[in-house]
């Protein structure tokens, strides 16, 4: 742990920690005597996971550094192994040449460490068709055609394929469970927290985790299966639009699996919008394919590679999808990008002006201070923007300027945009942003907010809030 630059006294603390470790076994109420621990660490130390980590960084480290061990580069970066916990991901190419000096930093490692890799749960998917078949023979692991789980997610190549890897077993296993529960009697709130605690973390977790585009008709199975659960396969006794909303605007905050999953997908579209110093990794890959500004892509017409393309269409429709909810159009709203609009027109033709792009003019929002829009003088001041843009500036005005007089609602940000605008420094944002969807009248305040609120004895809207915050 020296090697890794942690000091002295941490060492220290370590090293007191597991000093002469001993453990005992609790066995139907009787406890044995107790026993040295030779290796390894008492069950349940919350220090094991972290120093396990460590551990494992060597060899991180070493498969990351060793150059015949062929990586995919995307996003002018190259990625090759990805870990969590004791989960090893690797992304490589040319397995003939490169799994070889693989196995053998492997080996090496578990001859000094004692780790072993249970090379039998081993799994490994072919990503290419162009990978000959002899490539498959001669391995210790297994090669998979059907997909390898990761994480709990089924992955595999085919996008159709893999949403129905994950989706189907979870609705199999939970018409089993209606009809265990059917049974108990429960009442309707108690079925509802049922399925809060049951079903929803299942099917959230495949919302957040897979970064496609879900049918609607895929939820639609769950609504279903609920909307029987509820009322026992008779005719509901209350309207389903009624049980959505929280319990404090008269609902039973029954869970909307659909606009969950938009508010999850939304919440990584955020990334979108932050610093490049901020955003992940993932963002400069979907920037290298995309070539324009990215908020460029939710506002035109997707060209044929990005159409196909299974994350960057799941943005596209994932943003209509939200405007239909909030009855704003897509491309006329204080978020749309500038650049690519088919609604921003100059000669008829969507803009893309590099200089602005890099000075930071981006958005709608950028061109207006409230809901004025600016003079080229506030735009040179706030952007840095050389005088001889004036007429671009003229350019711009008058394309936004036609866009307001058919969309005057450009200018007003809906409570769901200001959220979705400040992103991660407020916390919990993909459960502000569904309650923004299920009930889109409804202003959702920030707990900072309201506690500034309480403590001063007065109430800010949201845009007040986000100028204060910024």
């Amino acid at each position: 742990m020296s090697h890794f630059g942690l000091g002295h006294p941490f060492l220290a603390w370590v090293d007191t920690i597991y000093h002469l470790p001993s453990a005992a076994v609790l066995t139907n109420g009787l406890i044995s005597s107790q026993f040295p621990l030779g290796q390894g660490t008492r069950q349940g130390c919350p220090l094991s996971p972290l120093l396990f980590v460590l551990i494992l960084e060597p060899l991180a480290e070493a498969i990351r550094s060793e150059p015949a061990i062929k990586s995919i580069c995307v996003g002018g970066r190259q990625h090759k192994i990805l870990l969590y916990a004791d989960d090893i991901l690797l992304t490589i190419e040319d397995p003939g040449v490169s799994v070889p000096p693989l196995m053998s930093l492997v080996d090496s490692f578990s001859r000094i460490s004692g780790y072993r890799i249970n090379r039998a749960k081993s799994e490994a998917l072919l990503l290419s068709s162009y990978c000959p078949g002899t490539c498959l023979a001669g391995w210790d692991f297994r090669w998979s055609l059907s997909g390898i789980k990761y994480l709990g997610i089924m992955v595999h190549k085919s996008p159709h394929k893999m949403l129905q890897l994950n989706f189907d077993p979870l609705f199999r296993e939970w018409e089993i469970d209606v009809q265990r529960w059917s049974s108990l009697h429960l009442s309707l709130s108690g079925k509802i927290n049922a399925i809060k605690m049951n079903l929803a973390p299942r099917v959230n977790y495949l919302s957040t985790m897979i970064p496609l585009w879900i049918p609607p008709a895929t939820f639609v199975w769950f609504q279903r299966l609920v909307k029987r659960f509820l009322w026992d396969g008779k005719s509901p006794k209350l309207a389903e639009k009624k049980l959505y909303p929280c319990l404090t605007r008269g609902g039973l905050n029954l869970p909307h699996f659909f606009k969950y999953f938009l508010a999850f997908q939304l919440k990584q579209l955020a990334h979108w919008y932050v610093p490049q110093v901020d955003a992940p990794i993932w963002r400069s890959i979907e920037q290298e394919m995309v070539g324009v500004p990215l908020g460029g892509v939710l506002v035109s017409k997707l060209p044929v590679p990005l159409r196909d393309h299974p994350t960057i269409s799941a943005s596209f429709w994932v943003w209509r999808e939200v405007a239909r909810i909030l009855c704003c159009h897509p491309n006329a709203h204080p978020l749309a990008s500038l650049w690519n609009n088919s609604k921003i027109l100059v000669g008829g033709r969507p803009l893309l002006w590099r200089e602005w792009i890099a000075a930071g003019v981006l958005c709608i929002k950028d061109l207006f201070d409230g809901e004025v829009l600016c003079s080229f003088g506030q735009l040179r001041e706030r952007f840095a923007l050389p005088s001889k843009q004036f007429w671009r500036f003229l350019q711009l005005r008058s394309a936004v300027q036609s866009l307001l007089r058919k969309y005057p609602e450009a200018v007003h940000s809906h409570s769901l945009l200001g959220t979705f605008q400040l992103g991660f420094r407020s916390g919990h944002l993909a459960s502000r942003l569904y309650k923004c969807l299920i009930d889109p009248g409804m202003e959702v305040s920030l707990p900072s907010q309201s506690a500034w609120e309480r403590e001063l004895e007065c109430s800010f809207s949201s845009q007040d809030w986000q100028v204060m915050w910024n």
